[in-house]
């Protein structure tokens, strides 16, 4: 196919091109051109190899995992594929995804109306993690990651899914959804000559829909609509034919499927386009929908007025160019992912791709090994000429067998297979495991007896190794978990509902528009230690918990039969939690609340059986201790705040600490000791009295009597000696060492 190349200005930018089918025809140019990067570089044929050998067809297509098939010139050999690539993919894929990171809500202000929104986008990340199946698209994300070496997330707001919330004419009115895609780097095209990935500007992406629903939606298209096929648009975005055009995979695209590609421009703002541009298209000739719509010149009737009254005409008002805002403010919605960056490019790179040439030195072996089987597995029965020995008369058992000559026959074996062929296919198999750390462990065969901290070791290992790869996918969790409370809050305009979990997981139906979840910020995943990423790494790390009453014995069985250690540590990161965010309120100068006045004495009034201060409530933030808090966590912690120096200049802020520590002290004092003994607490330190015996005074010598750690023969009840202070020396004296000298008491 000849390739297309740009038609337009020189002086204008393709995507500013007011007509929409000339802006089509330019996006469809660049897809090409991302086509092209692809193949020239030799990505687009490893991502066919990888996808073969995954699908069991092999890297090259020519053999089936599903059976054995002859092969060689004339049969001779059987062809076999022992299929260990797609066996370590989805073991590499699995560390990846079996545990889901922590992801938590952030607010995007202090007040208390947004923290509760906080807390509900949580409740309403669970909801769309069931509902649209959130987690599977991230798995499979993930998936292309490790094939292809770069995986796609992209976000849709859907005006025909969710909710009906009435209906006209045409039937039921929705509200609009949020529609999460997985797609590979075939699907999404971008600049190939960007900086990196984070510099995209725009991206082109397809999907498949229903042609007879777009024909409906579109009445004015639907013969346009109706006449493409899949088949038709193949060569859309190639100049080499179809995208996964697999020697042993044909994707069907029937001329009578109901589906067809549907192409999205997503364009940013930004100096060379100020509003930014959406375009949907199915070829450069079939533009469904744009944000820029050319309104074409029209006639309109003009009265004027003459000396002999008012006279009426026609006048021609030229086109004009009707720019709608970019829907997606400034966010593309398409995150990418990738185990690895080629160095100065923007394309993504995976460690499996080693592992395609490895796997056909597995198949060669096995091939030569069901070969020679094949050919000589059977005995054959050497017997002397004229022995007169029929084949008929060698069948069943319990014959008589006779023949003829001096000796018996013989059966020879006719199987020779060299142990260097088993050797070789073992030393492919140890290379492609070292080569992606999957260890015996991670492989599910660790060596008897290994205890259960070193099998949690090695995972960890492996855990690590594919660091790069977990932090990718825990970066685009965090990415398409905001995307998705960002759309909502752009396009929630009705009421929907949802089912959340709320306090002691209690399920209730909450109904919500955008402004319930305006005051979210963004989520963030909290990273976790590798070994805890594991079963063997959490049971390890509870047993001591257990042992030392930490926890019950409940919660351990719990998690040994779950494997999730979230509702162990559950009160622990929830107490921190609330202690980190006082702590941000601290940094602000919040503290205490106002005290609540005695009208008698106009002094602070105090409970009067534990003498504690009485705040008032006046609707504003502040922190506010509970005689249920765990003081001997929290205090330490509100002092921490003062460690830093330029802290120490803000009044407002150490009066602030100092006041909560002192409030927070009194609440531990006359805490009842069941409550400290529930929270598996420390009591209380009282304060040594006048009766108190004298902790012992550290060994000290006399100077130049005893040596450095001696102590000196003091008598028994004998107060202990007080040494002199010595003189605060200024910086600057003269000499610090004669002023020293000449200070010092009489020895």
């Amino acid at each position: 196919m000849e390739e297309k190349k740009s038609q337009s200005p020189s002086d204008v930018y393709w995507a500013s091109l007011p007509d929409s089918k000339a802006c089509a025809s330019e996006a469809v140019v660049r897809i090409r051109r991302h086509r092209e990067a692809l193949r020239v570089s030799g990505l687009a044929e490893r991502m066919r190899r990888s996808l073969s050998a995954w699908l069991g067809y092999g890297p090259r297509g020519d053999v089936d995992s599903s059976r054995a098939s002859a092969g060689g010139e004339s049969g001779e050999t059987l062809e076999l594929n022992v299929n260990q690539y797609a066996a370590m993919v989805t073991q590499a894929v699995a560390l990846t995804t079996n545990n889901k990171p922590s992801v938590k809500a952030i607010a995007g202000n202090s007040d208390f109306e947004s923290l509760g929104q906080a807390t509900f986008a949580e409740a309403l990340n669970d909801y769309y993690d069931r509902e649209l199946a959130v987690s599977d698209r991230e798995y499979e994300a993930t998936l292309k990651m490790v094939l292809f070496g770069e995986g796609w997330l992209l976000e849709d707001w859907d005006e025909n899914a969710g909710q009906p919330y009435t209906s006209d004419e045409k039937g039921a009115v929705r509200g609009g959804d949020v529609r999460l895609y997985a797609c590979s780097a075939f699907d999404v095209a971008h600049d190939p000559d960007a900086q990196d990935i984070e510099s995209l500007t725009w991206v082109c992406w397809r999907r498949r829909v229903n042609k007879w629903d777009l024909a409906a939606r579109f009445p004015a298209l639907k013969d346009d609509i109706l006449a493409e096929t899949l088949a038709q648009q193949r060569e859309l975005g190639s100049n080499t034919g179809d995208d996964w055009d697999l020697p042993g995979f044909r994707r069907h695209e029937s001329a009578d499927s109901d589906c067809v590609w549907l192409w999205e421009l997503r364009h940013v703002p930004t100096p060379a386009l100020p509003h930014g541009r959406l375009l949907r298209f199915l070829n450069d000739s079939v533009v469904l929908t744009d944000t820029v719509r050319v309104v074409p010149a029209h006639a309109e009737v003009v009265i004027r007025m003459s000396a002999d009254g008012p006279v009426e005409g026609e006048e021609f008002v030229p086109e004009s160019v009707e720019v709608l805002p970019y829907p997606y403010a400034d966010e593309l919605y398409a995150f990418s992912a990738a185990p690895e960056r080629i160095p100065g490019s923007s394309f993504g790179h995976t460690a499996f791709f080693d592992l395609l040439s490895l796997q056909e030195g597995i198949d060669l072996s096995a091939t030569i090994m069901a070969s020679a089987i094949n050919a000589g597995g059977m005995q054959n029965l050497y017997v002397p000429r004229g022995a007169n020995i029929t084949v008929k008369k060698l069948t069943g058992a319990l014959n008589v067998i006779e023949f003829d000559g001096p000796t018996l026959p013989e059966a020879k074996e006719n199987v020779a297979l060299s142990p260097h062929v088993a050797a070789f296919a073992q030393s492919m198999l140890d290379w492609a495991q070292r080569r992606v750390s999957l260890n015996e462990v991670v492989t599910g065969n660790p060596s008897a007896g290994m205890p259960a901290q070193a099998m949690a070791l090695l995972r960890a290992q492996a855990v690590e190794f594919h660091s790069r790869l977990q932090s990718a996918y825990e970066r685009l969790v965090q990415r398409g978990r905001t995307g998705i409370l960002k759309l909502l809050q752009q396009y929630a305009d009705t009421e929907r509902v949802a089912l959340v979990a709320g306090k002691a997981n209690s399920w209730a139906l909450r109904e919500f528009k955008k402004k319930d979840v305006a005051g979210f910020d963004r989520f963030v995943v909290e990273p976790v230690n590798p070994a805890l990423k594991t079963l063997a790494g959490k049971v390890s790390f509870a047993e001591p918990l257990l042992k030392g009453g930490a926890i019950t014995p409940q919660q351990y069985l719990q998690l040994f039969t779950t494997g999730r250690l979230e509702p162990v540590l559950k009160f622990p990161a929830d107490n921190q939690a609330r202690i980190e965010r006082e702590k941000e309120l601290l940094l602000q100068g919040i503290g205490l609340p106002p005290p609540r006045l005695d009208p008698l004495t106009g002094q602070p009034a105090v409970d009067p059986m534990s003498g504690i201060p009485i705040f008032e409530d006046d609707g504003q933030l502040y922190i506010r201790p509970l005689i249920s808090d765990t003081f001997w966590v929290a205090i330490p912690e509100y002092l921490s705040v003062l460690s830093m120096p330029e802290v120490r200049q803000n009044v407002r802020v150490v009066d602030a600490v100092l006041g909560l520590v002192d409030y927070c002290m009194k609440l531990w004092k006359v805490q009842p000791p069941a409550m400290t003994a529930v929270l598996r607490g420390v009591p209380f330190p009282e304060p040594m009295g006048p009766g108190s015996p004298t902790p012992p005074a550290p060994p000290m010598g006399t100077v130049g009597d005893e040596s450095p750690g001696e102590s000196a023969d003091v008598p028994e009840g004998a107060p202990p000696t007080k040494m002199p202070v010595p003189p605060r020396l200024k910086v600057g004296d003269d000499n610090l060492r004669a002023t020293a000298e000449a200070n010092a008491p009489p020895q």
